[in-house]
């Protein structure tokens, strides 16, 4: 699925919490609520290391704690 992605966490913030998430886990609700590809988002989160922010979510998932 995703190779070569710096890092294997990202930052998810919720109206509670900031936690980790594994990056498959977050990739996969991001395509879910979007249309782009995986290679869009993990340019955005990893290459222009971006704010993503799901329409109609009560979340946001921002770029890589490691990489």
């Amino acid at each position: 699925m995703l190779t070569e992605v710096p890092g294997k966490k990202v930052w998810k913030r919720t109206t509670h919490f900031i936690t980790l998430e594994p990056v498959d886990a977050v990739v996969r609700e991001i395509v879910q609520e979007t249309s782009w590809t995986e290679e869009c988002i993990c340019e955005k989160l990893f290459g222009e290391k971006i704010l993503i922010r799901i329409p109609g979510a009560r979340y946001h998932i921002y770029r890589d704690c490691l990489g």
